[in-house]
């Protein structure tokens, strides 16, 4: 028996005889393609040495091969596939299985790989036929995103997408991405078309915020003020204020304002806090321009009270001294602080008015029985009172005494003098009648001596010439 498509030498003896028939070739050779299967009849003759003829048949029987069924298959890259075939016992062979079909993706890409399954049956007949293995790729599962975040924050975890693929997340979620603000182990599982899945695992971290705080402040208006915040280094942002922490009030004016300082740690977390700069207006006192006279002093006056005074001539509390002074006008401050401790000021002007003129001129001394004119400079719009009540610049006086004229001008201011006037006894003189004659001459006695005589025909030391006057 031979299995079809193969050839079988017969056997015979006595050898070097010769075969015939459809199919055998004379030595014997029978090939089982020229029949086909079934069973066939040959002979074999042998002539010997008499020239005599001995044969006999021989019946070749050609059998089928098997026809095993091997199943094709798919199998996700990565993975293994038990390869399926009937009759089973019989054996694989080719790229990626092993002979008892086991076929392992290991070392291979995702392509279709030919196998082939062999079977022997009971007539020795080897039948194969041969099954297609496609390796399907995997799906890409690689995860994209920050994987270390701060508290507070979230990160979006992204796997690599497909529109036709599958996503299904340790978390339960099914879409491509997540958003997740939870340290942890995040899976993803991708399943694509082919029903290859792919796995990929990250761990997020959360890092805790630093914790930052920062102070409230308050200022006065056009201040700067440079706000605290702990931990240092940080950087503060908002209207008005600087990177490093330096508010100016001018950029906002008064109000409320919210600024914001923020701390980057060494994990780049952020951390932020708010403080609150009150810019605080500038207190706004009143002083009242004053004017005083010359050689006097004024008290000031400005409201609120309990500020503080400064300039030429004035004292802290607002006593303002002409003493040294010239008559002008003199600017002044006043300021004043708040209960936020804001400074303000204002000015006030203060005038020294000039005083008049108070001095007395005329004759201080004069004789009993005479008078003297006391006159003050004139000024015709001063005011000019004396001690006696008189309210003219001059009066005349006979009275020994003081006289004091008090003189005011168009300011209020006063000055005043005073001057004594000193009134003489005249002395007690008496001079003798006397007689002489006509041409002679004559000395005239009188007490006390010293004096001076004064008429017709006499000297002034009192000698009498008749002859001038004659009888």
């Amino acid at each position: 028996s031979v299995c079809l498509g193969e050839s079988i030498q017969l056997e015979a003896t006595p050898a070097n005889g010769t075969w015939s028939g459809t199919g055998v070739s004379s030595g014997g050779l029978f090939d089982s393609s020229v029949q086909g299967a079934g069973s066939f009849e040959v002979t074999y003759t042998v002539t010997d040495g008499n020239s005599c003829d001995g044969s006999d048949s021989a019946t070749v029987t050609v059998n089928v091969l098997p026809e095993p069924v091997a199943e094709d298959a798919s199998v996700c890259l990565g993975a293994t596939v038990q390869l399926e075939a009937s009759p089973e016992g019989g054996t694989w062979s080719g790229t990626g299985v092993s002979s008892t079909g086991l076929f392992d993706t290991t070392g291979l890409s995702d392509d279709t790989y030919e196998v082939t399954y062999t079977t022997t049956d009971d007539n020795s007949c080897v039948g194969e036929t041969t099954a297609m293995v496609t390796i399907n790729p995997l799906p890409i599962a690689e995860i994209g995103g920050v994987l270390e975040i701060c508290s507070g924050s979230s990160t979006t975890l992204k796997a690599d997408y497909e529109s036709s693929n599958v996503y299904v997340w340790n978390t339960g979620a099914t879409t491509s991405g997540i958003t997740v603000d939870t340290a942890g182990d995040y899976t993803v599982t991708v399943t694509n078309t082919y029903g290859c899945t792919a796995e990929a695992t990250v761990t997020v971290i959360v890092n805790d915020s630093p914790t930052v705080e920062a102070e409230d402040a308050s200022v006065c208006l056009g201040e700067s003020i440079q706000l605290e915040a702990t931990p240092a280094n940080g950087t503060w942002s908002g209207t008005g204020v600087s990177s490093g922490g330096l508010f100016d009030s001018s950029v906002q004016g008064a109000g409320s304002f919210e600024v914001t300082y923020t701390v980057t740690d060494g994990n780049s977390c952020d951390g932020s806090d708010s403080a609150t700069v009150t810019v605080n207006v500038l207190p706004e006192p009143v002083a009242e321009d004053a004017s005083v006279c010359l050689g006097a002093t004024v008290q000031l006056e400005a409201s609120p009270e309990g500020g503080t005074w400064s300039g030429t001539g004035v004292s802290s509390t607002g006593l303002f001294d002409t003493t040294g002074l010239s008559d002008d006008t003199y600017e002044v401050t006043y300021t004043t602080t708040d209960d936020n401790s804001c400074v303000g000021e204002t000015t006030a002007m203060v005038t020294i008015n000039p005083l008049p003129i108070a001095e007395i001129g005329g004759v201080l001394e004069i004789c009993s029985g005479s008078s003297t004119t006391l006159k003050a400079d004139y000024e015709s719009s001063n005011v000019y009172v004396w001690n006696t009540g008189a309210t003219t610049s001059g009066i005349t006086v006979d009275t020994a005494g003081d006289y004091t004229v008090t003189v005011t001008n168009t300011y209020g201011c006063t000055a005043e003098a005073t001057v004594t006037v000193i009134v003489n006894d005249s002395p007690t003189v008496e001079a003798e009648d006397a007689s002489v004659c006509l041409g002679e001459s004559i000395q005239l006695e009188a007490t006390p001596a010293n004096g001076t005589w004064s008429g017709t025909g006499v000297s002034s030391d009192g000698l009498f010439d008749s002859s001038v006057q004659g009888a």
